[in-house]
């Protein structure tokens, strides 16, 4: 498998896996229509957000399964760990971006999620197709030492994010 469908299929899963907590918190009690467009702010936060976690995670290695999943894909390529996560956020954002949530079918959860699935699978096929022409998956990266980075000291900062 590619480094590029390893991550690809990586943030598939971050993404079901969200979108199950969103409907299990929001949809049930219909606070919230998820299938509006009124996320794009919140969906942004989480990236940041779960991706300084990953990288905190990492640093710390507390979280033996995301430690090997991010070794695995560093074996594919010698990609630094900093640069993965960097790939990571990235087609997290472009997955999220185009999951066009007015597709979702909200009936139930069952609906939900496999319509949820239904469009990343389609996504993810646009996704590497468009990926696997980006040089930044090509390049040659050196290593950042985490022994030396903080772990209380976010990697990425939703500043930077234009409005």
């Amino acid at each position: 498998m590619s480094l590029l469908q390893f991550i690809i299929d990586f943030c598939g899963d971050v993404i079901r896996n969200h979108e199950s907590k969103l409907y299990k918190s929001y949809a049930v009690d219909k606070r919230v229509d998820l299938t509006k467009a009124e996320f794009k702010e919140y969906i942004t936060i989480f990236i940041f957000g779960y991706i300084n976690a990953i990288y905190f995670s990492l640093i710390r290695k507390d979280n033996p399964q995301l430690v090997k999943k991010f070794e695995a894909m560093k074996k594919i390529h010698k990609h630094s760990m900093c640069c993965l996560l960097e790939l990571t956020r990235q087609i997290l954002v472009v997955l999220y971006d185009c999951l066009p949530r007015c597709k979702l079918d909200i009936k139930s959860y069952e609906t939900y999620m496999n319509s949820v699935t239904l469009c990343l699978n389609i996504i993810k096929g646009i996704c590497f197709k468009h990926f696997s022409k980006v040089p930044s998956f090509q390049h040659q990266c050196e290593e950042i030492d985490f022994d030396q980075c903080d772990p209380n000291q976010p990697l990425f900062d939703l500043a930077i994010v234009p409005k």
